[in-house]
């Protein structure tokens, strides 16, 4: 799931996410969540991360790099 925030255009939904997947091997919103936050959690301590916004969520710099 990483390569997609890195090649996406605009900061992804869960229902974006969701949507990615056949109808029948859609997993739960509950598992994306997690795994969304399993990926904020490893970049934790990079010089990106992995931030909720309102539109979505996406990596970035982080905001004391730029």
């Amino acid at each position: 799931m990483k390569p997609l925030f890195f090649v996406a255009d605009r900061p992804l939904t869960i229902d974006h996410l969701v949507e990615l997947f056949a109808e029948h091997e859609q997993p739960e919103r509950s598992t994306i969540r997690a795994i969304l936050r399993e990926l904020r959690d490893d970049y934790a301590e990079r010089g990106i991360e992995f931030v909720q916004v309102a539109s979505g969520y996406r990596f970035q710099t982080k905001p004391h790099l730029t």
